[in-house]
């Protein structure tokens, strides 16, 4: 097994189909996994990206606040 396959977690909808084609998945599937892996009560190993996230989007709304 590779390395990414230890780091990476999969994803609800799954890598590939039953003829074994890479699935390309939707936006709303897309988004649906983005929140379901912020929803920091679920689970504990969703605080990570959650703070990432949230530092992100106040860096970035901070910055705004001094562009002129």
């Amino acid at each position: 097994m590779s390395f990414l396959d230890h780091v990476l977690q999969p994803p609800s909808y799954g890598w590939k189909d039953t003829k074994g084609e890479l699935i390309k998945p939707t936006r709303r599937e897309i988004l649906r996994e983005f929140f379901k892996r912020l929803n920091v009560f679920k689970d504990r190993k969703n605080w990570l990206p959650f703070f990432s996230w949230l530092q992100l989007s106040i860096r970035f709304r901070v910055s705004g606040w001094f562009r002129n």
